[in-house]
């Protein structure tokens, strides 16, 4: 009765103990992924920004239509 048990509780603690391993190995990788996404963000909210501002300025060229 002790041994499935057991062997359950060993693979509990070796589950906890390979999560805390792994979170803390891949941190580093989750920061400079989350860097980058920023980035390309700031990028295409720029992106978007100067688009829309041109675009207002060629509406404002065009003679309104009746």
């Amino acid at each position: 009765m002790r041994h499935p048990i057991l062997k359950l509780a060993a693979v509990g603690v070796l589950g906890f103990a390979l999560w805390k391993v792994a979170a803390i190995a891949f941190l580093p990788l989750v920061g400079f992924l989350l860097k980058g996404v920023l980035i390309v963000a700031l990028v295409m909210l720029a992106m978007w920004f100067f688009q829309k501002k041109r675009q207002d300025e060629k509406d404002k060229e065009k003679p309104a239509e009746r």
